[in-house]
């Protein structure tokens, strides 16, 4: 990891890690590191790096809901008061970040106040639940399969089981982390290899993991989904 070889390398004390459904960033305070730096080289086309100013209003931008896969969502205040929070606990955030990390906080709050940005779906899980309504209406009495345990998983998965379901399948790689959620959702867990099983009854599908490869595709599932069938894909 780029930032591990960093900070070992250049001793960073001030920093501050942020991570979220689809991100993991960490915001450092130092005057020693080099743009040139070796530790700054990466082919990973995934990892961004960003400094000064432009660092800056990437953060309060996050904070205001606008680099969000569901723009507006509140989510990311929390967490990134979270962030803060766990930092100061551990001993390595500093006043430059202090101050900042509660500029960005302040703005996120003004932004929603101010404007309308966070009306609606402000999250991915009530998202989720209102393209499955749009799409199949009231889901009380529905049965769910959600492909996946982790964090954007928990999230549909629990917005969702509020809607008064009839049942709930949770299927996982990892089947204690499908144990887990499962039970958290008054639901029942499932191996991978008894996805077919559920395909039949299901109102709502929920693919929602970071495999590498397709979980499901147009063949295994067109003997059992009907036009009323509804697929939310994404990336844990």
């Amino acid at each position: 990891m780029i930032f591990h070889n960093l900070k070992e390398e250049l001793d960073v004390q001030e920093y501050i890690e942020i991570s979220t459904c689809n991100r993991v960033e960490y915001y450092i305070n130092t005057d020693i590191v080099s743009y040139e730096n070796d530790c700054l080289k990466t082919d990973n086309e995934n990892i961004i790096i960003h400094y000064d100013d432009i660092a800056i209003i990437h953060l309060f931008r996050m904070a205001s809901g606008l680099e969000s896969m569901i723009i507006g969502e509140d989510q990311i205040l929390g967490q990134i008061k979270s962030a803060k929070k766990r930092s100061i606990g551990e001993n390595h955030c500093g006043k430059v970040l202090d101050a900042l990390f509660t500029k960005a906080i302040h703005v996120g709050q003004v932004v929603r106040q101010r404007t309308n940005i966070n009306r609606g779906s402000v999250s991915i899980g009530s998202a989720a639940v209102d393209l499955a309504e749009e799409n199949i209406g009231n889901l009380e009495g529905k049965h769910v399969l959600v492909i996946g345990a982790g964090k954007m998983g928990k999230l549909v998965a629990k917005a969702l089981a509020e809607k008064n379901l009839k049942a709930i399948f949770v299927a996982n790689r990892t089947y204690y982390r499908a144990v887990r959620l499962a039970e958290e959702l008054n639901g029942k867990a499932i191996l991978l290899d008894e996805l077919s099983q559920c395909l039949p009854t299901a109102d709502v599908i929920i693919s929602a993991t970071g495999a590498p490869h397709t979980i499901l595709n147009k063949e295994r599932i067109e003997n059992f989904i009907d036009t009323k069938k509804i697929f939310i894909n994404n990336y844990d």
